[in-house]
């Protein structure tokens, strides 16, 4: 059994359960489409009078979090004075789409509530899009999130969870800009110039709340083979109910050369036994986008090795990585999409180390 990559799985799926508490309210996120289709924010288009502006749409959803954290049925009148007013730097207009209206982020570092983790504390980030309304592309713990420019790019700069890089180290930062014909965060060399992606890090691939959703955006195959592949787990915590695992479905950088962003398929490892283990380590799977709803499976690991991207070219290349430590470099067998093959072929092996301290 390969120790190293389910320990790393159930550091991630502890830490996503943990991001998972920091949002109670799921379905005021879907109210936030955002705030209303018609609700394009702020100053070039007309807003409908009918509706809130989207700054007070955001008050209102970080007020009704944080009054109702105390809130408690049986004791109603057991709670602290009604918050009325956002505290100071918790919502702010940015600027990440270029397109004139404002976009928002919305940083619980300082909202009283307890949204923060071993992952950060988390963050919110709204996108206006044309149509009108927004995109929520960002939801996700970090320990710094910083907007940024870099060869005239807005670039939004992270610091996460060791468990989201490889191999695993303290300085694990992601980079991303987003993308206006995708209407989505797309990944960028981070602040180092480190090209080598591993996560989904706070990109939506599809809603991660407690009851996880398949994502809309994956090919109808997949979404299939998600439903289909489910598993009922007893649960360890509740005698006689069950948590549902389910595969993980994320859109990846292009690996075929066709301009289309393909997909990842990781199975659920299994159900947690209760006593430190989560199942088997599964092999994960590449999908390349084809016309249409098409997909093809082009690639399937061994058991346990884990899925990197290096974003440094064009099409993106693909890594299997196979177990390795925490701060512990980590061999990259290297592998090329042969479009005469139409299969990965190897490309070489070499090692990704920590970045220094």
């Amino acid at each position: 059994m390969h120790l190293a990559p389910v320990r790393a799985a159930r550091q991630l799926s502890e830490l996503k359960a943990e991001i998972g508490m920091f949002k109670p309210f799921a379905s005021s996120l879907a109210t936030l489409s955002l705030i209303s289709g018609a609700a394009g924010a702020a100053c070039s288009r007309p807003l409908d009078p009918d509706q809130p502006s989207p700054q007070a749409s955001l008050e209102w959803m970080v007020l009704n979090e944080i009054n109702a954290a105390y809130f408690d049925r049986s004791e109603p009148m057991n709670r602290p004075a009604l918050v009325a007013k956002v505290p100071e730097g918790v919502i702010t207009p940015v600027d990440i789409s270029h397109d004139g209206v404002d976009d928002w982020l919305v940083d619980y570092t300082d909202s009283g509530l307890v949204y923060c983790g071993t992952g950060g504390c988390l963050r919110s980030l709204y996108v206006s899009i044309p149509e009108g309304g927004y995109v929520l592309a960002f939801n996700d713990q970090s320990f710094d999130f910083a907007i940024t420019t870099r060869a005239s790019e807005t670039v939004i700069d992270t610091i996460v969870h060791p468990v989201m890089c490889r191999p695993m180290n303290d300085n694990c930062a992601y980079s991303f800009a987003w993308d206006p014909d995708l209407q989505r965060l797309v990944e960028r060399p981070n602040s180092r110039n480190e090209t080598l992606i591993s996560s989904s890090f706070g990109i939506l691939a599809g809603p991660e709340e407690d009851a996880p959703q398949v994502p809309e955006s994956a090919p109808s195959a997949l979404q299939a083979r998600w439903r289909q592949t489910a598993a009922a787990c007893p649960s360890t915590v509740s005698e006689g109910s069950f948590n549902i695992a389910h595969a993980k479905i994320d859109s990846i950088p292009d690996l075929d050369g066709d301009g289309v962003r393909d997909w990842q398929y990781v199975q659920a490892n299994g159900c947690d036994r209760g006593n430190g283990t989560i199942g088997e380590a599964t092999p994960f799977m590449i999908y390349l986008a084809r016309p249409g709803d098409e997909v093809i499976l082009a690639f399937t690991s061994q058991p346990g090795e884990q899925p990197v991207y290096d974003i440094s070219t064009s099409p993106a290349g693909l890594i299997s990585n196979p177990d390795c430590e925490y701060d512990q470099p980590c061999r990259n067998e290297r592998l090329r999409w042969d479009a005469v093959l139409s299969g990965f072929g190897r490309a070489g092996s070499d090692q990704s180390r920590p970045p220094a301290r």
